[in-house]
């Protein structure tokens, strides 16, 4: 199998860099995409040449090249056998690289050689999962973390429950969002005839303001029973046809706590360390 031919030094400043592709910094290792134009090219073919040797669109070529995706273990194999490397040389692997793996890595890279191509698969699809998972955990211990009142007396989407005012609720630690970041407290909801739009346990993230305009969801208190329902006019509007909607005079006390922003998601509440 023919190597890549790896100019000498004194070579090196008479080489012009290949139109197109950016000159390399000499503390870093070439990109699997720069290797694999770098191959195409080697050997005068174009991408959509590439694309229709291995079933796929130009698009695909195109995107391993600008480092926008990655190919599969397969279609490395593929892209191997066509341009005549070995997956070190594509890859950029060296040996230099390989001494300063550990025992344990050096086993997995032996292992990982010994796989077929339903291995290779497997295996790729696995680590690609995991690695999307420790980014995903590397992201949320860098969000910012806001605090928020969370109120143990529920508003009810039904009946009508006391809300009372004052120390009634604990500090809950969510993530920053748009919404979160708006927001001055947390209120649950209690009852069913808000459904389907919110439910029972729902907890909503509500904006503290004296008025609303029609239309909008917001927790209210009406002679001192808290509800957490739609202004109407001159009532407070059931999403579940089962109950009725909760009209008031002159004479009623009715009073806006919040509007409600949406809906507090598990995966909202911080997990501080």
């Amino acid at each position: 199998m023919r190597k890549l031919p790896i100019p000498s030094p004194h070579a090196q400043a008479d080489q012009q860099p290949i139109e197109g592709i950016k000159p390399l910094r000499a503390d870093h290792r070439p990109t699997l995409g720069h290797n694999l134009r770098a191959s195409r090219e080697r050997l005068g073919l174009q991408q959509v040449d590439v694309a229709e040797h291995l079933c796929m669109t130009g698009a695909s070529v195109s995107n391993w090249e600008k480092d926008a995706n990655v190919p599969d273990m397969e279609t490395l194999f593929k892209l191997c056998k066509l341009y005549d490397v070995t997956l070190d040389e594509l890859t950029g692997f060296t040996t230099t690289t390989y001494r300063s793996l550990s025992m344990t890595e050096r086993q997995l890279v032996e292992q990982y050689r010994k796989l077929d191509p339903h291995g290779l698969q497997i295996v790729g699809s696995v680590m690609k999962m995991e690695v999307e998972r420790v980014q995903a955990e590397s992201l949320r211990k860098a969000r910012q973390i806001v605090r928020l009142r969370d109120f143990f007396m529920p508003a009810s989407a039904g009946i009508g429950e006391y809300l009372p005012e004052g120390d009634n609720y604990q500090w809950l630690s969510v993530y920053q969002t748009p919404e979160t970041e708006r927001a001055d407290m947390i209120v649950h909801v209690s009852g069913d005839s808000m459904r389907p739009t919110l439910k029972d346990g729902d907890q909503l993230l509500i904006q503290q303001t004296e008025t609303l305009s029609v239309g909008e969801l917001g927790v209210f208190l009406v002679n001192g029973d808290g509800y957490v329902k739609e202004l109407g006019k001159g009532c407070l509007v059931s999403h579940n046809r089962k109950y009725k909607d909760i009209r008031f005079s002159d004479y009623d006390d009715v009073r806006c706590v919040g509007r409600v922003l949406g809906l507090l998601d598990e995966s909202d509440i911080a997990v501080e360390a």
